[in-house]
């Protein structure tokens, strides 16, 4: 074999290993995130949510929708809310009981287009009455949810996370989002998986 032709052998590999990062780069399907059961885990305690406070890296992948196939990547941040965050909504009058429970809350990084509402909160905010993340957890009936970039509008629109398998160190569910009274939608499914496992 030449050494002209070694040469256009490493070239080609190199190109391809180029294409293949910017495939992930730009957000295709990732492998590590199996699709998990469609339906919310109930019943679901205030005990287990607080137990899903931490770091994770998390993905996020649409199924339908104007980014359908593509996923988004980045770190979750789950804390564990105070009593204020936990049973009082903000809202324009101030503070207002919250129906339910707001058991987590938090921000993400999440890096990538996979059709979700970009409208209300930056989903990096730690704004203690505005946060990225929020959630609510309805025990028997809807189970915990995560709202992205959630702000209390009147349109209806936003990111909702629903989980619907949890395990020791991960998380996973189906996501859906909307545009207010539109017929721009988008779903599909996400995991979360813990950056530091615990003991």
């Amino acid at each position: 074999m030449n050494s002209r032709y070694r040469n256009m052998l490493s070239f080609l590999a190199i190109s391809a290993m180029i294409a293949a990062c910017a495939r992930t780069r730009t957000g295709d399907i990732s492998t590590s995130c199996a699709e998990p059961p469609a339906i919310p885990l109930v019943p679901f305690s205030s005990a287990l949510a607080q137990r899903l406070s931490g770091d994770y890296s998390f993905t996020a992948i649409a199924k339908s929708g104007p980014r359908r196939g593509k996923a988004a990547h980045g770190v979750l941040h789950l804390v564990s809310a105070d009593t204020l965050q936990r049973c009082y909504v903000h809202v324009f009058k101030g503070p207002t009981r919250r129906i339910g429970e707001q058991p987590l809350v938090g921000w993400t990084d999440l890096a990538g287009d996979i059709g979700m509402s970009t409208g209300g909160v930056p989903l990096d905010s730690r704004d203690s009455t505005n946060p990225g993340v929020a959630s609510r957890l309805d025990s028997l009936r809807s189970g915990l949810r995560f709202m992205l970039g959630f702000r209390p509008i009147l349109d209806g629109g936003g990111n909702e996370f629903v989980v619907t398998r949890v395990s020791v160190d991960e998380f996973a569910g189906h996501w859906s989002s909307q545009m207010g009274y539109t017929t721009d939608r988008a779903d599909g499914y996400f995991c979360a998986v813990r950056m530091t496992a615990r003991d």
